[in-house]
């Protein structure tokens, strides 16, 4: 018995301590598991903030921290680049450049770029939530916050405003109801048709006129072109207005010209 009692404490002795190095062991494991997750987690995390922070500087590359996402890409990418070759800007647009610091006019021409090229990200090409017209919003850079709010019209890109973060509630709220406004002035078909046929109406589809979100007046637009969107950077830059056909045909017409228009055309 005192050799089994002796054997029986040694052998436990012996477990006690193989339990010892087996739970060593296991904790080494279990460390450098949970190392290993955690850089994992933190590496994903700072990309998350690298794509979303305010941690842009003037002397660092929006491109560098650009996160593509491709299922988001995929659809982006349906959008026509060619667009952006000959873009609209507001009234609104050119006087916060020609106003404003003249480090967001490169700022502005960056991002314009980017979109012409076809580059597409959060940052980008975000879609607003909460109105019926579809308003995107591209970060002009994100240490100011400032944002560029703009809007697809048939085959034009429009830049409607320029603004701070805090604003772009409201500025979509005054985008959707401009656009419920134009939509709220087309004349009845019956009525188009009618005039037509007498005469009065050319034979044209009707186009929409946009209207300017702080007054019941047509929208003041200006034509830029990717070609010459550099000399937006020059303090001398003079956007050329935009003409519709009628309006060019008035403004090149020779001689003198009566122009026939109601109470607040201009």
């Amino acid at each position: 018995q005192d050799y089994v009692c002796s054997k029986t404490q040694s052998s436990w002795s012996d477990i006690r301590e193989k339990l010892m190095d087996i739970n060593v062991g296991l904790n080494d494991e279990f460390r450098q598991d949970t190392n290993e997750r955690l850089s994992s987690a933190l590496e994903k995390a700072l990309q998350q903030v690298e794509e979303v922070g305010d941690i842009i500087s003037e002397d660092v590359d929006c491109d560098e921290i650009f996160v593509e996402d491709d299922d988001a890409n995929e659809s982006l990418h349906a959008f026509h680049t060619d667009q952006w070759l000959s873009f609209q800007v507001t009234s609104h647009v050119v006087k916060f450049l020609q106003q404003g610091d003249k480090k967001y006019r490169s700022f502005f021409v960056r991002r314009m770029q980017q979109l012409a090229r076809g580059e597409r990200s959060r940052i980008l090409q975000k879609a607003l939530k909460g109105s019926k017209t579809l308003v995107y919003e591209t970060y002009l850079e994100q240490k100011s916050g400032h944002r560029i709010l703009w809007t697809e019209e048939g085959n034009n890109i429009v830049v409607w405003y320029i603004a701070k973060h805090k604003q772009v509630s409201r500025l979509m709220q005054l985008i959707d109801n401009s656009k419920s406004r134009s939509a709220r002035q087309h004349v009845p078909d019956s009525l188009v048709s009618e005039l037509q046929n007498e005469g009065l109406l050319p034979k044209n589809e009707p186009k929409e006129v946009l209207l300017d979100i702080f007054g019941n007046v047509p929208l003041k637009v200006y034509d830029v072109n990717f070609n010459t969107i550099n000399e937006i950077k020059n303090d001398s830059w003079t956007p050329q207005l935009h003409l519709t056909e009628e309006e060019r045909d008035i403004v090149e017409a020779e001689g003198t010209v009566l122009v026939l228009g109601r109470s607040g055309t201009g």
